[in-house]
């Protein structure tokens, strides 16, 4: 009952967070979120945590901290390859994609994008491979 009302707790949090981030809230935004990992933590749930350092990545990025973005996003990342999960590694790589068009170094986009089309071959998911190639082919 505990880890349902903790689980029922951070899904919460998360919606809350994403609502004050949409409405510029940033500050509030990052301590939902921030709560979130801690309950994620608590619960021992690693997917979870992961998420949420990718949504604090993204804060941060919007922020304009592109250095503080750039250490959650490796978070992510390091947690989806300690778990070998390739839905939440295309995640994380997308993020940091996205944080390396915004400082333009965009060859390491490129490098994170075709993280990603590997990963789409290895889901079977070739829609999103021939998206991808559409994106790197811009």
């Amino acid at each position: 009952k505990q880890w349902y009302q903790r689980r029922v707790l951070c899904l919460s949090l998360l919606s809350l967070g994403h609502t004050y981030s949409a409405i510029g809230e940033q500050d509030q935004a990052l301590a939902c979120h921030e709560q979130c990992v801690a309950l994620a933590q608590e619960m021992g749930n690693r997917v979870s945590e992961a998420e949420e350092y990718g949504n604090i990545g993204c804060i941060y990025l919007s922020k304009g901290d592109s250095v503080r973005a750039l250490q959650y996003h490796e978070l992510h990342l390091s947690i989806a390859q300690e778990l070998e999960n390739l839905h939440l590694q295309t995640k994380a790589y997308f993020n940091l994609a996205t944080l390396y068009q915004h400082i333009q170094d965009y060859s390491q986009a490129l490098k994170c994008y075709q993280e990603i089309l590997t990963f789409g071959v290895k889901m079977s998911d070739l829609d999103s491979e021939d998206s991808l190639k559409f994106v790197i082919a811009i």
